[in-house]
This record gives structure tokens, C-alpha cells and sequence, in this order.
């Protein structure tokens, strides 16, 4: 029928078949929002079991509930846990987007989306579509994570993440524009997942059995491995430095502290100036946030301080890749010298054995 294809079993080398994670699957903040709403319910006699004693908070889950009090659960109260674990406050960040108006939708119903002068989607319905990006991004079977970059992403699973999109939205904007977008909430996906499970003192096999919830096993242990790695440990263009940690480098002591009270306050104006733009092009799709930070620094010292602090940065950029440069010419030379004596002292083995034959006695 078509219907929902991105949640399709799928057959696997070994005959076996497998099903792909949910897009409505909660992240863990989520869970323990929702179970909490749970846990502190109260119902009127007779009405269902005692629900809060079927929660456990510390595993995030529900036990010993009875058909009844499942009826219950769906009816009347998974709406109410939801909507607080949606809106809950001690969730980081914004969470998972849900978007079940879009999914009401009748088959042949598509929403428009408009654009602007510069191709870039504009109105509620933009929002609406920055959302479905993210979930799209975070489908494991849809976009694996285990490719090193948006680019090795191959076409065929591209486009059938743009095909999903276009079954649920008339498109004024641009393929390539929704490919880069949606390109973008993949890195940003990745990144997530790379700051909050794998951490440099945890052990590699602890790291590789801590599958976050909705991923792949194996595309975990590969995103892990190449992480892991020497080519992994190096900086992606997505990552690099940018100018507002540059200002932050150049005028930061050894200790952390400002070298100034003056760059301190200064500091606490870009973040906040930055904090404001991406919480307006949260809502607001035509909000530009590329070259955001010349424009911050630009806003808050002046023209001719920012471009003063651009060159300092400049310079902190050149000393940097000059000192990496040596780094790894010394560690270059050191490997060399370790190469050569372990030639050496190869050599001299060889040499002791063939004195030692020698002087034994012929036979």
C-alpha cells in the first residue's frame, strides 16, 4: 500500500527480518518526564488501579498494569503524560519534534510550503517542515550514522528521505536545498549522539554496548570505531573552531579565566547574542545563522574592534597550525628513529647469531 515504507520490515542477509526503530520512540529525558507525570497521578475510586505503584523511575518503565488500566493509559492519560513530557522543564533542549498533525493527514493531502526571495522556506509551515528534517535525520534506517560524512551518504538514501518529504509536503523550495538541510540535522544528529555516549574515559567496550535508543547496533559500533580512530579523532569541517571560541581563545588565560574583567563582560554578550539568534531561527526557518558569528562580534564591539580581534584571532589560528605542524613533524621524526633503531637492533641479532655459529666446532 505504500504506506509509512521507512518502518517496513526489512529482510536481512541471514533470511531473518527486522524493524526498523520508531520515529516516535522517546529519548530518555523524555521517559523519565513521562513516567514521572505517571508516578504522581491520582484517579478517582474505583476508576483504575493504583497507577503510580505500576512505575518504575529508575528504569523507565511500567509493570503489573492490568487490560483495564491499559484502556485507561491509552485513553485518557498517555494524552496528558505526553503533552508534559513534550513540555516538560527538566528536559534539556528542545527534544524530539513531534508532529502528529502531520501523520492526520489524509493520503492525497500535502502541506504547502512557501519560499521567500532567496529560496528558503518562510510561515508556520516551514517550522513544521524544519521539524519532519529532524525526525527524518535521526531514522537510523532511513540515514545511517555510520558513514564518515553527508557526502559518502549514498544518492539512492537520499532521495528516498526526500521522497518520504515529498509525500507529505508540496515543495516550493529547491531538492538541493532540502538535501543541505536536511544534510545539516544529520551532522547535528551525529554530533549529539558523539557528545553524550562517547566519552574519552569511558572503555571502548562500555561505549559499544551503550546503543542510544532508536540506533542501530552496528551502525553504533561503526560510528564508534571510526570516532575511535586516528582519521576519526581529527577535526571535520562541521566541527571547526569558530570565531566567537577563537575571541573566546585569544583573551582566556591558561586558567580559564578572562584576562580582563572588560573581555569577561564582552564574552557574556556574544553568548547571550548568539543564544538570541539561534533561538529565533529555531522558529523562524529565513533566519540565516551562516557567518553568525562576524555578525555578533560585529554587533557588539563595533567595526573597527571586531575587525581588530579578527586579526588577533587570525594570528592565534596561525600559531596554532604552526605548532600542530611541528607536533607532527616531531612525532614524524620520532617514529623514524624508532623505525631505525628497531632496524638496528634487528641487524645486531642477526650479526651475534651468525658470531655465534661460527665459533661453534665443526662436526
Amino acid at each position: 500500500m505504500g504506506i509509512r515504507r521507512d518502518l517496513h520490515p526489512e529482510v536481512l542477509l541471514n533470511g531473518k527480518y527486522r524493524l526498523p526503530p520508531p520515529i516516535f520512540a522517546m529519548w530518555k529525558e523524555e521517559k523519565e518526564v513521562f513516567c514521572t507525570v505517571l508516578k504522581d497521578i491520582k484517579v478517582l475510586d474505583a476508576y483504575a488501579s493504583n497507577i503510580s505503584r505500576c512505575v518504575n523511575l529508575k528504569d523507565r518503565r511500567l509493570y503489573f498494569l492490568k487490560s483495564h488500566d491499559y484502556h485507561i493509559l491509552m485513553q485518557d492519560l498517555l494524552p496528558l503524560a505526553l503533552q508534559c513530557s513534550e513540555s516538560g522543564g527538566t528536559r534539556r533542549g528542545r527534544g524530539r519534534t513531534l508532529l502528529k498533525d502531520l501523520y492526520d493527514l489524509n493520503p492525497i493531502e500535502r502541506v504547502k510550503v512557501s519560499r521567500n526571495s532567496h529560496g528558503q522556506p518562510v510561515g508556520s509551515e516551514a517550522r513544521l517542515l524544519v521539524g519532519y528534517l529532524g525526525i527524518i535525520a535521526r531514522n537510523a534506517n532511513m540515514l545511517p550514522i555510520n558513514y564518515e560524512s553527508w557526502h559518502h551518504m549514498p544518492d539512492r538514501n537520499k532521495n528516498q528521505a526526500l521522497d518520504n518529504i515529498k509525500e507529505r509536503f508540496a515543495l516550493e523550495v529547491s531538492d538541493d536545498y532540502i538535501k543541505k538541510a536536511l544534510g545539516k540535522k544529520w551532522r547535528d544528529h551525529k554530533n549529539t549522539l558523539k557528545k553524550e555516549y562517547f566519552k574519552k574515559d569511558i572503555r571502548l567496550e562500555e561505549i559499544l554496548q551503550n546503543v542510544p535508543p532508536g540506533m542501530l547496533k552496528y551502525q553504533w559500533e561503526d560510528a564508534v570505531r571510526f570516532w575511535n580512530s586516528k582519521k576519526g579523532e581529527k577535526v571535520s569541517p562541521s566541527q571547526k573552531v569558530g570565531h566567537l571560541q577563537l575571541f573566546e581563545i585569544t583573551y582566556k588565560k591558561k586558567d580559564g579565566s578572562s584576562m580582563t574583567s572588560e573581555a569577561g563582560e564582552i564574552m557574556e554578550k556574544l553568548k547571550e547574542k548568539k543564544a538570541m539568534y539561534e533561538a529565533i531561527a529555531s522558529t523562524d526557518s529565513s533566519v540565516n545563522l551562516e557567518n553568525i558569528d562576524n555578525r555578533i562580534i560585529t554587533e557588539v564591539l563595533g567595526p573597527k574592534r571586531a575587525d581588530a580581534a579578527a586579526r588577533e584571532a587570525a594570528t592565534v589560528v596561525r600559531e596554532v597550525a604552526a605548532a600542530a605542524r611541528e607536533a607532527e613533524a616531531a612525532a614524524m621524526a620520532a617514529k623514524q628513529s624508532r623505525k631505525y633503531e628497531l632496524q638496528l637492533q634487528l641487524q645486531l641479532q642477526h650479526m651475534m647469531k651468525m658470531f655465534q655459529q661460527s665459533q661453534k666446532p665443526p662436526s
